[in-house]
């Protein structure tokens, strides 16, 4: 498959998937969650769509293996999906912590974009 139609490929599934999503279609919308994750499984788009489908269908601790993958650097939105698994899975204090650094890491990047 070419660059271009991967990237097309790569849009039309985002757009299934939140048509799923909306309409509580939640196990189709993993299953192309799946899959988009699986043609680019260093993307960090696809990745937090794949971990929020998850969370959706009560799958905490999948979704936060996904968003705490230890060979990638995480960002503001893999710290808000993990804050969201460890809410669910009753850890509040470390959904806590995981949260100020996301909203440390927006802070900080918003600080430089006014500059």
């Amino acid at each position: 498959m070419s660059g271009v139609d991967a990237k097309l490929v790569a849009q039309r599934l985002t757009s299934l998937i939140h048509r799923f999503m909306d309409a509580e279609l939640l196990k189709t919308a993993l299953f192309y969650a799946e899959r988009l994750f699986a043609m680019d499984g260093t993307n960090h788009d696809s990745r937090h769509l794949l971990a929020n489908v998850m969370l959706k269908l009560d799958q905490p601790h999948s979704a936060l293996h996904l968003a705490t993958r230890p060979q990638d650097e995480a960002c503001a939105g893999c710290l808000y999906i993990a804050a969201r698994c460890n809410e669910r899975l009753q850890r509040p204090s470390k959904a806590k912590d995981l949260m100020s650094k996301a909203l440390h890491i927006l802070g900080r990047t918003s600080g430089d974009r006014s500059q």
